[in-house]
């Protein structure tokens, strides 16, 4: 499923990073049919001092090919939303590479708006 993100991983690699996670702040929920992944959605919440309230971010979210456009991503999404605004959660953002026009779709049909800000990003070690 990673490499239908454009992010192959290895199950090794999966399992370290969810060991990773603390469940009162990091949450993932997974879609399955007929016992087989078919989604999942990870979100955070964090304070931020910028702002009012406790940001919640979505860093991986993905629906395989052959479940698009039946509800799965939305059911995902939503689900995600109620979590972080359980734990307080005033807003919640998505970053979304420029080329997924597609996904940039699916997020504004959902109510999120795109911003004019820029991402900078910087490898440490």
């Amino acid at each position: 499923m990673f490499a239908e993100w454009d992010y192959p991983r290895t199950p090794e690699f999966v399992r370290l990073s969810l060991a990773q996670l603390r469940p009162e702040q990091d949450q993932v929920l997974v879609a399955q049919r007929g016992g087989a992944v078919i989604g999942f959605i990870s979100v955070h919440v964090l304070p931020t001092l910028h702002d009012a309230g406790v940001l919640a971010k979505i860093t991986g979210f993905v629906v395989t090919q052959v479940a698009r456009r039946g509800g799965v991503g939305r059911a995902l999404l939503h689900a995600a939303e109620a979590w972080a605004a359980g734990r307080g959660a005033t807003r919640i953002e998505i970053i979304s590479g420029n080329r997924r026009t597609e996904a940039h779709r699916f997020y504004q049909a959902q109510g999120y708006a795109g911003t004019d800000q820029t991402r900078f990003l910087r490898a440490l070690g």
